[in-house]
């Protein structure tokens, strides 16, 4: 068995319970003893942190140094007018690549890779657009319905019962023009029917929770009248982890017979945890760089999957620009328009414009940086911050019955980030401003507060510092909901006493009139 720092990076199960056997194991004492232990204790100094510490890394997360340098070094290229740099410099000196290529970057690319599974570098591209243009892109290009489809009802969205708003809103759009197209072509089908009839939305359980089975059933039972889905790998609201592997090795017939389209969105697992994509029948996929990977502030995003195996040159037809084309043969046809330089596979082949090197410098510094360490190694280490601060909220706020849990605890069903509700009737806003007052940063969407350790810049005393501000919040907010609970019950008590008072002079003065037909009043 390893030794307790190993099992940081190596074995969460063996590292829980190793970590269990210490005597008050939830104690501040044993946190700053794994932080000690922990081979990787050093990586929050990667970090440009201020006071307030991040709990919500599924949403925001600090800068690393190293972007802020490179975004220096690129700055003084420009002030350098380095003209060249279009051609043959990199912002980082180190690696191959140029500014037109940047969106091509390797080191992050292959990092990309092993977070994602792609099969093939020309899988995936970064681009600068936000993530819902970009689902947007592969829903247009990927959406098409013939008239014979229309007159057999094939052509619906499958999608969550509460997916977020972005991706329902682009569904409707994109769907509002197949309808359009339809309804331009006389398509009888098409011309009474609305976005809402057109996208069929798979049912939830207690607190939005979504069950396997349900989501498998759905999908066999509609797939004839199917042409897209569109599903997340971690749900936005409750941050359960759909079993996609399962879900898929379970549909994978009925969706290659019906050839249906498959499209992810990984906002909130990406660089989460790992997805093997070229083992599931998943045909493009989006995801951005803010969340669990530190790639800037103003929403940088990272770009999308597009498996190579689709027919983008006769089925189906990207949108495409300059960048589409092959950058070693493009300069020779600035002039003119040549087809068979442009590239025809994978995610290259919506390549459009140039990229904005700032914005991708944030996103491809930090997967270049984690990739160094070892994704392994790092999610290893995110597990087991996990199950931690999962102990720690249950020992203090699940048993006082202050909150709920809702993120399933199964680790196959979630990854770093924890859903959570709060009882007795708080608000999570203002609990969310006075864990701020007091340097905690947490994420709430009402009635959800979600909370999450990262793996590079969260240590173990953060979270058990964290839980026990959480906990003393809570208990003051909720102190004067007891007194007031203690002052009804007192104004209760006394009129009780009051009315138990009239009511004994009341009886006592029946009596007495009663008695004196029988018996004269007497003084004791």
């Amino acid at each position: 068995m390893p030794s307790l720092g190993q099992s940081i990076i190596s074995n969460p199960d063996e590292f829980e319970i190793a970590w269990k056997k210490e005597p008050d194991y939830l104690s501040a004492e044993v946190a700053d003893k794994l932080d000690e232990a922990d081979p990787l204790n050093d990586t929050p100094n990667l970090f440009e942190r201020r006071k307030t510490k991040a709990m919500a890394a599924h949403s925001f997360s600090y800068p690393l140094k190293e972007t802020l340098e490179n975004i220096k070094k690129m700055h003084m290229l420009q002030a350098n007018l380095l003209h060249d740099v279009h051609f043959d410099k990199h912002p980082d000196f180190k690696d191959s690549g140029h500014c037109f290529d940047r969106d091509r970057y390797k080191p992050a690319l292959l990092s990309a890779q092993e977070l994602l599974g792609f099969e093939d570098e020309c899988e995936f591209n970064f681009t600068q657009n936000g993530m819902t243009d970009n689902l947007g892109k592969l829903m247009s290009t990927f959406l098409k319905v013939s008239k014979r489809e229309w007159e057999n009802d094939k052509r619906k969205i499958v999608m969550l019962g509460t997916e977020f708003n972005a991706d329902q809103t682009m569904a409707h759009s994109t769907m509002g023009g197949v309808i359009a197209d339809g309804q331009r072509s006389e398509t009888k089908e098409a011309s009474s029917r609305k976005s809402e009839d057109e996208i069929l939305k798979i049912p939830h359980g207690e607190n939005g929770v979504y069950d396997t089975q349900t989501i498998i059933d759905f999908i066999k039972s509609n797939a004839d009248k199917t042409k897209m889905i569109c599903l997340p790998d971690v749900v936005f609201n409750t941050l359960q982890r759909l079993e996609l592997n399962k879900i898929f090795d379970a549909t994978r017939d009925v969706i290659e017979k019906n050839k249906i389209i498959v499209l992810l969105d990984l906002a909130h697992g990406f660089a989460n945890r790992k997805i093997d994509l070229k083992s599931m029948p998943v045909h493009g996929a989006v995801m951005c760089g803010y969340k669990h990977l530190p790639g800037g502030y103003d929403g940088t995003p990272v770009g999308f999957v597009v498996k190579r195996s689709l027919d983008l040159k006769n089925e189906f037809h990207p949108q495409q620009g300059w960048k589409a084309n092959d950058s070693k043969k493009v300069w020779d046809h600035i002039s003119g328009f040549n087809r068979d330089i442009a590239f025809t596979e994978g995610a290259v082949a919506f390549r459009t414009s140039n990229p904005m090197t700032l914005a991708l410098l944030p996103a491809q510094t930090s997967l270049t940086t984690f990739g160094k360490i070892g994704w392994t190694k790092l999610f290893n280490k995110s597990e087991c911050l996990t199950r931690y601060l999962l102990a720690q909220l249950q020992e203090h706020l699940v048993k006082t019955n202050q909150i709920e849990i809702i993120t399933p605890l199964d680790p196959k069903q979630r990854g770093a980030g924890i859903a959570l509700k709060m009882k007795n009737g708080l608000d999570v806003r203002a609990i969310e401003h006075k864990l701020k007052e007091r340097g905690f940063e947490v994420d709430t969407r009402p009635p959800v507060m979600r909370v999450t350790a990262h793996y590079a810049h969260t240590t173990f005393a953060d979270v058990h510092q964290f839980v026990q501000t959480f906990k003393l919040v809570v208990d003051k907010m909720l102190k004067p909901k007891v007194y007031e609970s203690y002052k009804n019950w007192g104004m209760f008590a006394l009129g009780a006493t009051l009315v138990a008072g009239l009511c004994a002079v009341a009886l006592g003065s029946s009596k007495s009139t009663s008695n004196t037909n029988t018996t004269p009043f007497k003084h004791p």
